[in-house]
């Protein structure tokens, strides 16, 4: 059975620098991954030479550009889960549909936690972000992979539901992408032998 991953891409459409060229990096490894259809979202048009660069199954969906990006991925994102049941998103942009049907499993990257660490240098309009989006994003995430060990240690410091289980049983997987283990993790939506699909990265909170 095929595995489908809906990862919001928007970063794409923009010149592959700084963090854009993390979310390309990560990306191409991951799109092409045998068993797993990618949909890939971003509310401007992508370059078609960036898209050359991807292979494998992969289905674009863009929009023009004349919508705000995190709004038009809000609702495109949750509108396209909705439509594939039990489906993996992968956020890139330091959010997750917030609508997005509870049947789906939510994958985070996270780049940094300004809003948290330093908020009287945090722009306001990446301080609303922050707590608008971001903050309820960590909530509900079921899984979060920090770009490096000083983000990973913030997460647990400011950020208790991914140290603390939740219910007594749930824990919130945890890994930064600089560690070891990154280049044995499993790409989002990497089905087991069993069938069932298996979490994208290995290492748990507090191991």
């Amino acid at each position: 059975m095929t595995a489908t991953v809906v990862a919001d891409a928007r970063m794409l459409a923009y010149p592959i620098m700084g963090i854009g060229r993390y979310a390309f990096e990560l990306l191409k490894r991951l799109v092409g991954t045998r068993g797993v259809h990618w949909v890939l979202l971003s509310a401007r048009p992508i370059p078609p030479e960036t898209k050359d660069k991807f292979s494998g199954s992969v289905e674009w969906i863009e929009g023009d550009g004349a919508s705000r990006a995190e709004l038009w991925t809000q609702r495109a994102a949750a509108r396209e889960l909705r439509h594939r049941p039990f489906a993996t998103f992968l956020g890139l942009s330091n959010s997750l549909p917030l609508l997005g049907p509870g049947r789906t499993t939510y994958t985070l990257v996270i780049y940094d936690l300004c809003f948290l660490t330093v908020p009287a240098l945090t722009h306001p309009r990446d301080l609303i972000k922050g707590y608008a989006l971001t903050l309820p994003s960590l909530w509900k995430a079921d899984r979060i992979l920090a770009i490096s060990p000083e983000v990973e240690s913030e997460l647990y410091r400011y950020v208790r539901r991914t140290l603390l289980a939740i219910g007594g049983s749930r824990q919130t997987p945890v890994m930064s992408a600089s560690s070891g283990n990154a280049k044995r993790a499993r790409p989002p939506g990497h089905r087991s032998g069993s069938g069932r699909a298996g979490p994208p990265y290995r290492r748990r909170v507090g191991r």
